[in-house]
């Protein structure tokens, strides 16, 4: 399931922590059938036969100039979650990410897009004393300062009407057991939603902000040489919201109309630049690019290769 991809100088690599099937009412309900029967050919990896949206949880390792990156880890094991697939999973990620020449104690930063259930998990691993401590014991964790004040202070604790995800008790959780330990240990540094993470002559990771999904949402663009790409976080969670930015993760999104505006913005950008879109989410392959068709709407072409070429 691993996917790497080159970018100038850095390279990216996929590691899945797991895939799934979902029926489009419970993450993104205005993709239906339809939509994505109409949305032609180059949807087909992202849809299943019975056309429920494939998923994929994962975490990019970004290795740049000597630096080592994690983007979004994923949900974790032992985590007392809401969601009955994330509940007190007992997976093999960290295994694999030994496997594939990743220890933890190599990486010097981790990035979280965002504060859901399914990016910070890996934050923290039990010890022997069945404490929470972080996973990777060299990096600086790194949260934009905004998301990090509404999580702790600004987010109602009461669940939305008609939330199957049941945020309220995931809300206290995971501070206590993904977000907490990590200040704990003096490793969390709050940043601005422009950052830069890795600043070296060879290139450059950075945040850059995409608020909606959550008020201090921040993808990561990577430049370096004359390349980019761009880890998108939860500012699109499928394919399909590139050909309808308009459809949203209503359930889980702070502020769906703000999210919308931010994947309008995004996709001219984007479009025939030669970026390279990674999809945070997105089922393999997950990497690709946003091209504009003759009707001025947008389509994702995926690629393949360890250049990301198409």
């Amino acid at each position: 399931m691993t996917e790497k991809w080159r970018v100038g100088h850095a390279t990216v690599t996929k590691m899945v922590e797991f895939c799934s099937e979902m029926q489009h009412s419970h993450i993104l309900p205005g993709a239906d059938k339809e939509l994505c029967k109409a949305a032609g050919e180059w949807i087909r990896p992202y849809v299943s036969e019975r056309w429920n949206l494939l998923m994929s949880v994962h975490m990019m390792v970004v290795d740049l100039g000597g630096k080592r990156v994690a983007v979004d880890t994923c949900v974790g094991n032992c985590k007392k979650r809401a969601v009955r697939a994330w509940d007190n999973r007992n997976g093999t990620f960290l295994e694999d990410l030994v496997k594939a020449g990743y220890p933890p104690e190599t990486f010097t930063h981790v990035v979280m897009t965002h504060m859901h259930d399914d990016h910070v998990g890996w934050n923290t691993v039990l010890n022997s004393d069945g404490e929470w401590v972080p996973t990777f014991p060299n990096a600086r964790y790194l949260i934009v300062d905004k998301e990090l004040h509404y999580w702790k202070q600004e987010y109602d604790p009461t669940p939305t009407q008609g939330n199957p995800m049941s945020r309220a008790m995931d809300d206290m959780e995971l501070l206590a057991d993904s977000i907490q330990p990590i200040i704990d240990h003096s490793q969390l540094d709050l940043v601005p939603s422009d950052h830069k993470i890795v600043d070296l002559p060879v290139g450059v990771v950075r945040y850059t902000p995409t608020p909606g999904h959550t008020p201090g949402h921040a993808s990561v663009l990577i430049a370096s040489g004359t390349e980019q790409a761009l880890i998108t976080g939860d500012a699109f969670h499928h394919p399909i919201q590139i050909l309808n930015p308009h459809i949203t993760a209503k359930h889980v999104d702070s502020d769906s109309a703000q999210a919308t505006a931010t994947r309008e913005k995004l996709l001219p950008f984007l479009a025939d630049s030669g970026v390279l879109v990674l999809g945070t989410h997105f089922s393999k392959p997950s990497g690709g690019y946003v091209k504009r068709t003759e009707d001025g709407s947008y389509k994702f072409l995926s690629c393949v290769g360890v250049d990301g070429k198409l």
